[in-house]
């Protein structure tokens, strides 16, 4: 059977190809109970880098293409989407807490750590002078700088 038998065009088959992408890659899940958030952040970025690389291909096509901006970039912006709402969620039971930054200063703190991921995920090889540490250590880098953001004791 040929793919256009299967798909019936090409459109059909990207279709088919940015809703495999998306579907069942959702964000990891943050604890309920933030207990030590260097290390569930970290983790959690870390995983995140993971899912966005997986995707990465159909992710950036989507996302750049403006041939496809209207049928397919919803699909890619979703899966950045689902992860600043886990993120959120998880500032927000942590500043019920802990005193931290002020609801617009976390929300900013939030979409410059989804940010730095999915630009990470999708561009660092594209990008090595920004991205100059290595992979491995990025999502502590990032979590310890995202932290501070906060307003996270420093003690911690």
């Amino acid at each position: 059977m040929t793919l256009f038998r299967l798909f019936g065009s090409k459109d059909a088959l990207l279709d088919a190809a940015v809703e495999a992408a998306a579907s069942g890659a959702h964000p990891p899940p943050l604890p309920a109970e933030p207990r030590e958030p260097e290390r569930e952040l970290s983790a959690w970025c870390a995983g995140e880098l993971a899912r966005l690389r997986g995707a990465g291909a159909v992710l950036r096509r989507c996302l750049a293409a403006p041939d496809l901006a209207g049928r397919h970039a919803r699909t890619a912006e979703r899966a950045v989407d689902e992860s600043a709402e886990v993120l959120r969620a998880y500032v927000d039971r942590l500043a019920a807490r802990t005193p931290l930054a002020d609801a617009p200063e976390r929300g900013a703190a939030v979409a410059m750590l989804v940010s730095t991921l999915a630009t990470d995920a999708l561009g660092r090889d594209g990008l090595p002078a920004v991205f100059a540490e290595p992979p491995a250590a990025a999502p502590r880098g990032y979590v310890r700088a995202f932290l501070r953001a906060l307003g996270w004791p420093a003690a911690r």
